[in-house]
């Protein structure tokens, strides 16, 4: 009999601890709701005083900026005009970085171009003492929390057209190019190939008919580096790509001197003598322009001057 009461006991002792642990551990349990409540569910503001309104102003955060956008109230806030990227000086501009749930301020590096020092310091000395000036969004880097701007809005970019493969290149074709490059034996032409042609100055001085010196001779009839000119392809083997000028321009330079030659009689001579002397002059440097010449590969002393390795070395061969 006792022993039964004991054991009743005992249940009723295990109940009542057990349904007090639960409820303790229910109780001490935080509330979904109330955690809820302590939750910040909302970025707070950071406030500037605007240098054009002279009021407090929310910063704009950095993710939220776009290229081209306007920024009004610009300010010097530091400088630095000798370094290794050029000279530059940082603004405030009324932006902010918001992470790990605090802000902080976001200055924007402005370039002041690769000119001489005492040009970049004049420039400096200029905004620093504006009371505020408007820059523009260039670049925004959100990897490493850097912004860059412009004092001009930058002009949108032109999707680039894909090169032309010189494979595709035929003889005889007709192209429109640029001129990269003026050397002493004739101008690289940029054709929208993946290396430049050679336009070798033997045709130069055929096409004007008289003797063209050198690199001096080139421009000095018009042909220097950022001009336009109309080119046909030559030839195109073993990654060298050689140009002459098209056929409408030879053909407008042919009319040009034959009317020319009416008016003088000693117009053609001359001409005729100039070409002579160019091809003299040319000759112990003429470029080598088929595979019976000369390659551009073979290995020649280095203490002598070797126009066809200037040339390779030039129209970037080995490089690919």
């Amino acid at each position: 009999m006792r022993h039964q009461q004991r054991s009743n006991k005992a249940i009723l002792l295990i109940t009542i601890c057990f349904f007090f642990l639960t409820s303790g551990s229910a109780f001490l349990t935080p509330s979904p709701r109330r955690c809820t409540a302590l939750q910040v569910t909302e970025r707070r503001s950071c406030f500037y005083r605007s240098p054009v309104t002279g009021k407090w102003t929310p910063r704009l955060e950095l993710s939220e900026l776009v290229v081209g956008q306007v920024l009004e109230g610009a300010v010097v806030v530091q400088e630095k005009l000798n370094g290794k990227t050029g000279p530059k000086v940082w603004v405030d501009c009324g932006v902010g970085l918001y992470k790990k749930d605090s802000w902080k301020i976001q200055t924007a590096m402005l370039r002041l171009g690769n000119g001489k020092a005492s040009v970049a310091a004049k420039k400096a000395a200029r905004l620093r003492n504006k009371k505020y000036f408007p820059v523009y969004v260039s670049r925004i880097r959100l990897e490493n929390d850097q912004l860059e701007v412009t004092l001009e809005p930058e002009a949108p970019k032109t999707p680039t057209p894909s090169m032309i493969r010189l494979k595709d290149l035929q003889p005889g074709q007709e192209l429109s190019g640029i001129i990269q490059r003026v050397e002493d034996y004739g101008l690289l032409i940029h054709v929208g190939a993946n290396r430049p042609g050679l336009l070798h100055i033997r045709r130069v001085g055929d096409l004007y008919q008289k003797f063209v010196n050198q690199a001096d001779g080139l421009k000095k009839v018009g042909l220097h580096k950022g001009v336009q000119v109309d080119v046909q392809v030559i030839s195109c083997e073993k990654k060298r790509l050689f140009l002459d000028f098209s056929e409408s321009l030879k053909q407008e330079a042919e009319r040009k001197y034959k009317a020319a030659a009416e008016d003088d009689p000693y117009a053609e001579e001359a001409a005729l003598y100039a070409a002579q002397q160019q091809r003299q002059n040319t000759e112990s440097t003429a470029l080598v322009e088929d595979d019976e010449e000369d390659d551009y590969d073979e290995e020649e002393d280095d203490d002598d001057y070797d126009e066809d390795r200037e040339i390779e070395d030039a129209m970037g061969l080995g490089r690919y």
